[in-house]
């Protein structure tokens, strides 16, 4: 008997920059997905830019214009990275034979609309949610996967911004909320959860190891 899709649990993954930084990575995230979906649940993927892409756009864009190049430009500039990620992963799933779309602020279907304080932009809520249950539910409901570049919204008129830091998550919580998701998963290439940011605090103690995400 076929499980009918009304009773399959949604879940909203978002994969962080350190964990699609190399071939196989992106290949243990798609492999990921997949085992996901044969447990019959149902998946939207969230990308951030692949290892460092956005601090090399970011430098790259400073330099080229001698520190000159305007927010509304920059947000232009580092889209481009989550936008490529969320390409290259939507062919890694598809030659494993799983139908996608792919999303991005071009198109008109774009689900996140923001304000225009480009460079730390806030999302417009109800409009967000209205677009989500209207571009990206009926793709759930026919079990594609649905898969948005995260850290990006765009405003009324069209033009790209960025989410500032942490924007890939608020991505992720905002299409859960908008898809009736029962769970997020916030995918990072780390050894464990650490005592502190490993970044921020020297030597921090190493709480959990795993090899799975943080959930």
């Amino acid at each position: 008997m076929k499980t009918s899709t009304r009773n399959k649990t949604t879940l909203v993954a978002k994969f962080g920059g350190s964990s699609l930084d190399s071939p196989e990575r992106i290949q243990k995230a798609a492999a990921s997905v997949a085992e996901e979906l044969q447990r019959g649940s149902r998946v939207v993927v969230v990308v951030s830019a692949m290892g460092k892409t956005t601090d090399s756009l970011l430098n790259l864009a400073r330099v080229a214009s001698n520190g000159s190049v305007s927010k509304q430009d920059q947000d232009s500039i580092l889209s481009m990275g989550e936008r490529l990620s969320a390409k290259i992963f939507s062919a890694s799933l598809r030659s494993r034979g799983i139908q996608t779309h792919v999303f991005d602020p071009a198109d008109d279907d774009w689900p996140i609309i923001s304000d225009e304080s480009f460079t730390d932009a806030n999302p417009l809520i109800d409009e967000s949610l209205r677009l989500i249950r209207q571009n990206i539910l009926p793709l759930v409901e026919r079990s594609v996967v649905p898969i948005v570049p995260g850290f990006i919204g765009k405003t009324s008129k069209g033009v790209p911004t960025t989410l500032g830091r942490g924007g890939s998550d608020t991505t992720a919580f905002l299409l859960a909320q908008g898809l009736g998701a029962r769970r997020v998963v916030l995918v990072s290439d780390v050894d464990g959860i650490f005592s502190a940011h490993p970044k921020l605090v020297e030597r921090p103690c190493l709480l959990y190891t795993s090899d799975a995400a943080d959930e």
